[in-house]
């Protein structure tokens, strides 16, 4: 008995789909599995953050690169940047949000400093983390300190008076960061490995004198 064409065709038409679906099934599966391997996921850290300030500046914290070598560093720049359309008078007040004396300045009571933990730390959590003594360390500083900033509209330029002389600064801290800060430093045997950075992930803070504290990361590969 001659099979029934309707039968054949069915059957056709289910190999086909089948073989259709055992297709579509594998490119899922490598669109899933296989990307990871040839596109490895970026870590997602942003190299440019920003944080309005009560006293009527954002603070802002940029680095060169989220992703450095063992052997690399790291651009960290930190500044404060006046919101406002006139002059802006800002009381100064030393109330830091993290161990001021682990944090680095490009000056004498310069309000606004960067720091670095090894670990990766967020705005929930960064208290937990311990700050890496950076150049020299903390700077002794003589007084007398400016008791006010103020800045110059929507810029981080500030008038301030030291024992009574006007200066113009810019309120900015930068650094680039190396395993060369770390030599000879107790950190250093947990963060240098090899002539470099150990490889993990780095917090970076931006803090001013205000209590504002910023982060971002990097990470050595």
């Amino acid at each position: 008995m001659d099979p029934d064409p309707d039968d054949v065709t069915y059957k056709k038409n289910v190999k086909t789909m089948a073989v259709i679906l055992a297709v579509m099934l594998a490119v899922v599966v490598a669109a899933v599995v296989v990307p990871p391997y040839i596109f490895p996921p970026t870590s997602g850290f942003q190299s440019s953050v920003s944080l309005p300030s009560l006293e009527g500046f954002n603070l802002d914290l940029t680095l060169n690169s989220t992703q450095v070598s063992p052997g690399g560093a790291v651009n960290i720049t930190a500044s404060a940047v006046s919101t406002d359309a006139a002059i802006n008078n800002v009381t100064a007040q030393d109330t830091w949000g993290v161990d001021s004396s682990s944090l680095w300045a490009s000056a004498c009571y310069m309000p606004v400093a960067v720091g670095i933990m090894k670990g990766d730390y967020g705005s929930d959590n960064y208290t937990q983390g311990t700050l890496l003594e950076v150049g020299s360390g903390a700077v002794s500083c003589s007084p007398p300190a400016p008791t006010y900033f103020a800045f110059e509209p929507r810029t981080s330029t500030a008038l301030v008076a030291i024992d009574g002389k006007p200066e113009f600064w810019t309120i900015r801290a930068s650094y680039v960061f190396s395993s060369k800060d770390l030599e000879g430093t107790p950190a250093a045997a947990a963060t240098v490995s090899g002539g470099g950075l150990a490889p993990g992930v780095y917090t970076v803070v931006a803090a001013d004198e205000w209590g504002d504290v910023l982060l971002t990361n990097f990470q050595v590969t």
